[in-house]
């Protein structure tokens, strides 16, 4: 028999620092090498391909 969930409480404490962190597009207006471009878009679509086949699971 499946189990129904019909209520899910999800509660979450955020803790702010205050220090100062660098924006992590603080390269902006910088060239990005032929080789870290290849890099992102590999990670992009093996992390789009995880997400399709953890789609295909359920």
């Amino acid at each position: 028999m499946p189990v129904e969930i019909r209520e899910l409480q999800i509660n979450v404490t955020v803790n702010q620092q205050h220090q100062q962190v660098p924006p992590a597009d603080s390269r902006e207006g910088q060239p990005v090498g032929d080789q870290e471009r290849k890099s992102l878009v590999d990670q992009c679509i093996e992390q789009v391909l995880d997400i399709i086949n953890n789609k295909k699971e359920r």
